[in-house]
């Protein structure tokens, strides 16, 4: 599956989480269409049946990948519902593409849906996930590695673009 050629390189770390367990994952977002992409090589941290991922990571990975182009969006979310469906073991070792899209927008809820391809373009695995849309300061104190996140979306709901807010606090970083 290829990601668009004018996707943005994302600027900012993929989760914790995710980095302990893939520090290749490499993050996109196509602005034109609203869509968020990443790669990443599943290695032995992630096994499950033999020579393939577990697929409590692959939830896990779908969740960080539905929430996030939800948050690219604009929307700050916490995650209500997700339905995994798992079509074909992925491979260990190998590279993968994940691309998610927000399917439908609601007065406090976001939907949205995300597939994971193999190189030749297969799904492997499809997700869909309900997402409850919240306040920013319901979370409570910000932590400094988080203070990015809530200053991109505040550049968000002042109708800049993603390149536009990342921009603006690339500058800011001076």
């Amino acid at each position: 599956m290829q990601i668009p050629a004018d996707a943005i390189t994302l600027p900012f770390a993929p989760s914790r989480l995710l980095l302990s367990l893939d520090r290749k994952l490499e993050q996109y977002y196509d602005e034109k269409h609203e869509t968020f992409w990443f790669r990443f090589h599943p290695g032995k941290k992630v096994e499950g049946p033999p020579h393939h991922v577990h697929g409590g990571f692959l939830a896990t990975l779908m969740d960080e990948a539905m929430g996030s182009v939800a948050w690219l969006n604009g929307f700050t979310v916490v995650t209500h519902r997700l339905h995994m469906e798992y079509r074909k073991p992925v491979p260990l070792k190998k590279r993968h593409t994940v691309r998610s899209t927000v399917a439908e927008k609601q007065k406090r809820r976001i939907i949205t849906e995300s597939s994971l391809f193999d190189d030749e373009g297969n799904v492997l695995t499809g997700a869909r996930g309900e997402f409850f849309i919240i306040d920013f300061a319901r979370l409570g104190d910000i932590p400094d590695e988080y203070r990015v996140f809530h200053d991109f979306h505040e550049l968000r709901r002042q109708g800049k673009g993603v390149g536009a807010a990342f921009a603006a606090l690339q500058s800011e970083k001076g």
